[in-house]
């Protein structure tokens, strides 16, 4: 978290939010990726913190960039 200031969560419906720190600490939903059909098995932010891929269990892949 602390080195690009984005924290991300996952729930067991499919659900991913990404969280940035807001003006006064507190996180601010940044990003949300809801599938609810389908439940996460893993995820991954590259090197820079631009992108982040999820992997669900049924075999799809969502790449995205910070930016939507």
């Amino acid at each position: 978290f602390e080195q690009y200031g984005k924290l991300t969560t996952a729930d067991a419906n499919g659900t991913v939010i990404v969280w940035v720190d807001g003006p006064q600490n507190e996180f601010v939903q940044d990003m949300l990726n809801n599938r609810t059909k389908n439940r996460i098995s893993d995820m991954k932010w590259n090197s820079n913190g631009q992108m982040i891929c999820i992997g669900h269990e049924d075999g799809n892949v969502i790449i995205r960039s910070v930016e939507g």
